[in-house]
């Protein structure tokens, strides 16, 4: 987020993609969770393919600072998504007295499950800071099942669409997504365990495969994918 814009993120289901072919899919964002007319900020047409394993990253702009905004996606197949809710950052010479934060990490989903998401979900924060390790490479622990690559490591960009797609099938962490807005930081379980830049270098593939589906599955603009991406963000 910024103090103008949001970043805004879906996945079209596998029922409403269209094989190789471009889907176009609607953007609305409006005052209200019923998106009346006189409560529209902004609309707009993003297309997405197999290219982007169907994901939308979009950014809205146009909208006032630390302002909350209700969001939703549409296709001609029939795809409505979940209303979600977006906030805007505090204008950067604005005097802010309170500003609300939650922070996470390090969620492996064979661990257990994600109950402090249900929690945080119902709770009145602003933004929510993620500092890494949305996915973990290999999945181990016994705790609950549904490890798309049945205990093996994530090697291809494949592997790694799969693990995030099996993460948000989590109904806590999918809920929370769609109801605060995160910042999103990664660390090294997005790749593997304590990858290092001489594994950068020489497993380059890899890492590219598995920074490639990073931000393919979180709101990141498309850009971000071909370069280092270093952010500052400032709370009034």
């Amino acid at each position: 987020p910024t103090s103008h814009s949001c970043v805004l993120w879906t996945r079209v289901p596998t029922a409403f993609q269209r094989n190789d072919q471009i889907v176009t899919v609607h953007l609305q964002v409006a005052t209200n969770a019923i998106f009346s007319q006189d409560a529209m900020i902004h609309a707009v047409d993003v297309g997405t393919s197999a290219e982007w394993d169907f994901t939308v990253a979009q950014r809205a702009t146009g909208l006032l600072p630390f302002t909350e905004y209700f969001y939703r996606f549409t296709t001609a197949e029939g795809y409505v998504s979940d209303i979600g809710r977006a906030k805007t950052l505090p204008a950067e010479d604005a005097v802010t007295q309170n500003v609300k934060l939650a922070v996470v990490c390090c969620q492996k989903l064979s661990a257990g499950y994600y109950t402090a998401y249900a929690d945080l979900a119902t709770r009145d924060v602003d933004f929510c800071i993620h500092l890494g390790d949305h996915i973990y490479e290999s999945d181990g622990e016994n705790v609950r099942p549904g490890d798309p690559l049945d205990g093996r490591e994530a090697q291809t960009h494949a592997d790694y669409r799969a693990k995030h797609r099996a993460y948000l099938l989590d109904p806590h962490y999918r809920r929370v997504r769609s109801q605060v807005t995160f910042i999103h930081l990664w660390d090294d379980h997005e790749v593997y365990n304590d990858y290092t830049s001489r594994d950068v270098r020489e497993n380059s593939q890899r890492v590219n495969d598995a920074r490639r589906a990073f931000f393919e599955y979180h709101p990141f603009e498309r850009a971000a994918v071909h370069g280092e991406t270093y952010r500052t963000f400032a709370l009034g």
